[in-house]
């Protein structure tokens, strides 16, 4: 059974099962996400985005709302990038912070445009190396300075 509070246009679900945090129901689109991960700053060059820089574009990034998929492909300013990882954290942890928790999140550099692409990649999509780094103080104010809101 479920009513919708017109006051919130939300529809509250009586059931014995726990509702997941992440339940919404209005489809995701990247229109709304995109905007987000366009923002997010490089620490070398703090006065530029990402989309500046050509490290993310819209074609580059994949989103299924049917199957709570979202999929983002950065590619690092030179083959050489120190902040490769810090770029691909960044943009994860841009949108665990924004999508619902649903969603299974995947960050990948592409493929030969950085020394060590595969490398970042395992780093960037492996669960328990994101959290060590999420609880690393001074990773969190490089990543929260990048994807604040200016």
């Amino acid at each position: 059974m479920s009513i919708v509070v017109p006051k919130f246009q939300q529809t509250i679900i009586f059931t014995d099962e726990p509702i997941p945090r992440s339940y919404d129901g209005e489809q995701i689109t990247i229109d709304e996400i995109y905007p987000w991960i366009r923002q997010i700053r490089d620490p070398e060059h703090p006065t530029m985005t990402l989309e500046d820089l050509k490290v993310v574009s819209k074609d580059a990034l994949i989103l299924d709302d049917h199957i709570s998929f979202c999929e983002v492909i950065f590619t690092p300013t030179t083959p050489t990038c120190s902040m490769g990882a810090i770029l691909g954290l960044s943009i994860k942890i841009m949108l665990m912070r924004i999508l619902p928790l649903r969603f299974r999140i995947i960050v990948n550099c592409r493929e030969n445009t950085h020394e060590t692409w595969n490398s970042l990649n395992k780093q960037i999509n492996d669960k328990e190396r994101v959290l060590a780094a999420m609880s690393n103080k001074n990773i969190m104010k490089v990543v929260n300075s990048s994807i604040m809101v200016k």
